[in-house]
């Protein structure tokens, strides 16, 4: 495994392939999501820390159909997610 210590608004998936990837409480879900969906396209996983409104931000989420979205609370913070997200229609 290789770990890229790097923005994701720094890189571009052409350039680092990925298998997964991760965020800390960097920016609303829909933001990350458009983050992250060039390697979600491919593929990859995305493993997102959520706080308490995650129920909000998962609704406010106009393409939320078009992925899996499994969450699993935080062993840091009871009222946390852990966002596991995958696109649909991405090869597996």
């Amino acid at each position: 495994m290789t770990v890229h210590g790097q923005r994701i608004d720094a890189v571009k998936a052409d350039d680092i392939p990925a298998n997964i990837v991760t965020a800390r409480a960097l920016a609303p879900l829909t933001k990350l999501i458009a983050l992250a969906d060039p390697w979600l396209t491919r593929g990859a996983t995305a493993f997102f820390h959520k706080g308490g409104d995650t129920e909000s931000e998962i609704t406010a989420w106009s393409d939320a159909a078009d992925y899996s979205v499994v969450q699993h609370v935080s062993v840091i913070d009871p009222n946390s997610r852990i966002l596991q997200i995958r696109r649909l229609d991405a090869p597996s």
